[in-house]
């Protein structure tokens, strides 16, 4: 079928690797094997991956062999060097996913952790990092969507973290996952991936259940509930619910691991599972998730046929104790203080925390923040003002640590939209 075939063609030339095209779930393997190639057959420790000819890239694809290259780098010492795509836009993808750094970190800084439609691919190599990426990926979404609930917020962090969780227990990978998250469009939608370099499910299912024959099986049986290659390190659910979750919004999910894949379509109740000819050596998951139907996600996550009701993600990262209130440092928040756009995904956040917590008082740190400017103080508190009324923003905002000329700017930002409305 014409839709199965890949978009993007990969060919290898000395020590380049060059992609024509599009880089897809389609074509993946066929880079991962033209690395390995290379690599390990070829026994190449200086590598050229050309990118200059690509149409268009995915998130997922793009983890996986980036997972494969930290590996490389750390256990057969290959220099991997970038050729950026020629188009501006997709080339500066490259660099705010991160993706550029963790190919040819000697020519490429990381981004710095900000806001746009993608969040920038993290690594985590422990259950500290796990958590504290988990945390960031996860305060994305309040800055990118609206509109959803708490469950459903905390139905998402569950996700997230139950994936990244199964990286630390149970893949082995010596350069830990690599995770990031991507808004989809102007619909209220994300898609999530992460990706190890790890043994792969697989063989971490084999070890604890000699009776499976086939990579394709070990798949079929990785997400079904309770499922999981040692009882000692999880209840087996991660996966199974992950795939619900998806499939009850109406998305997709896929995972890649060893000689199979598995795949859930947005149109499909169940998934179906395939042998590859081409190996992933490590996993990756990539999962959709629809928000335009409030209180959705609660539905999914029922295990022995009973509700589970996961950790309340706001009250763990953002409430303290009895508190009802918050205090957010702005500094830490915003990376720049000069246009509208790098004050809406604030807005956001607030507006999401406030919605999501009715009572809540937020307290505004503006520390260390010399100036912002008036297009700023509109986005954020200006409009906030008039989406939450005068008596909410009264309860529910409070700024500390400004000087004169920030709180000038925001009184005169409030002041004009109250005489407008």
């Amino acid at each position: 079928m014409a839709s199965d075939r890949p978009t993007g063609w990969i060919t290898s030339s000395g020590n380049r690797i060059v992609l024509s095209g599009s880089l897809e779930l389609k074509n993946l393997r066929r880079f991962l094997a033209a690395i390995y190639d290379l690599v390990s057959n070829q026994s190449l420790r200086e590598l050229v991956l050309d990118f200059r000819e690509c149409t268009a890239v995915f998130t997922g694809p793009m983890l996986m062999i980036c997972a494969q290259i930290l590996r490389h780098r750390r256990d057969d010492g290959v220099k991997f060097d970038l050729l950026l795509p020629s188009d501006a836009t997709r080339a500066k993808l490259f660099k705010n996913a991160n993706w550029a750094s963790l190919i040819d970190p000697e020519n490429h800084q990381p981004t710095q952790f900000g806001i746009s439609a993608h969040i920038p691919t993290i690594q985590f190599t422990d259950p500290i990092e796990q958590n504290d990426a988990a945390t960031k990926i996860t305060d994305g979404i309040l800055r990118l969507l609206h509109g959803f609930s708490r469950t459903d917020f905390s139905a998402m962090h569950w996700v997230i973290n139950e994936i990244m969780d199964n990286v630390i227990r149970h893949s082995e990978s010596p350069v830990g996952g690599l995770a990031s998250l991507t808004s989809i469009g102007r619909q209220n939608r994300i898609e999530y991936a992460i990706a190890d370099a790890g043994i792969g499910i697989p063989r971490s299912m084999r070890e604890s259940r000699s009776e499976i024959r086939s990579d394709r099986n070990a798949l079929q049986l990785a997400v079904r509930e309770g499922e999981t290659s040692d009882i000692r390190n999880g209840q087996g659910n991660g996966l199974h619910g992950s795939l619900e979750v998806s499939r009850v919004s109406s998305s997709y999910f896929h995972i890649h691991s060893g000689y199979a894949r598995l795949d859930l379509w947005s149109d499909a109740e169940q998934p179906d599972a395939h042998e590859e000819a081409i190996p992933c050596n490590g996993t990756l998951v990539v999962g959709g998730i629809d928000l335009s139907v409030p209180d959705i996600l609660k539905r999914a996550l029922r295990f022995q046929d009973r509700p589970y009701e996961p950790v309340d993600a706001i009250e763990l990262n953002y409430e303290s104790g009895d508190a009802e209130e918050i205090e957010l440092t702005v500094r830490e928040e915003v990376l720049s203080f000069g246009s509208r756009q790098a004050a809406e995904p604030f807005r956001r956040k607030l507006e999401n925390l406030l919605a999501m917590a009715p009572g809540l008082r937020i307290r505004l740190n503006f520390s260390d923040v010399d100036i912002v400017s008036s297009s700023f103080a509109d986005e954020v508190f200006g409009k906030l003002f008039v989406r939450i009324g005068a008596v909410g923003f009264a309860n529910a905002i409070a700024i500390e640590g400004a000087n004169a000329d920030i709180r000038g700017l925001v009184d005169r930002a409030v002041s004009k939209r109250a005489a407008t409305g």
